[in-house]
């Protein structure tokens, strides 16, 4: 009878500690994807500032800058980009994502990126 107890308790033991390894690695799956892409989205953005600038606005910069990111992103999850400051003079981009996804338990998770990018122009 100790003996069923003990195993018992060993598997209930077992499963959480799976379940937290999941939930961990979980997270960081998400901020390790929103933090490479969102900084890939804004550098590419910007490349295609410098490539064709003559009849570019900011809101086409902004729906590319979308597109990148919806193309990059591998994840089943909602996000929310708050662009803070677009200039197409000084060729800055500065930008925050959130991505809320869901862990194994049905809880709800949050993980958030702010990334500013400066495009370099040589004289």
């Amino acid at each position: 009878m100790r003996n069923m107890v003990m195993m018992i308790s060993s598997m209930i033991l077992g499963l959480l500690t799976l379940a937290m390894a999941f939930s961990i690695s979980q997270r960081a799956n998400c901020a390790t994807e929103v933090h490479s892409n969102l900084s890939s989205a804004g550098e590419q953005t910007l490349q295609q500032l410098a490539r064709d600038d003559s009849g570019l606005t900011k809101e086409v910069l902004l729906a590319y800058f979308v597109q990148q990111l919806a193309v990059a992103m591998d994840a089943e999850a909602d996000l929310k980009v708050d662009i803070a400051c677009l200039d197409i003079q000084k060729g800055l981009l500065s930008a925050r994502i959130s991505q809320i996804f869901a862990y194994p338990n049905g809880k709800e998770g949050r993980v958030c990126h702010d990334r500013t990018v400066i495009l370099e122009q040589v004289p």
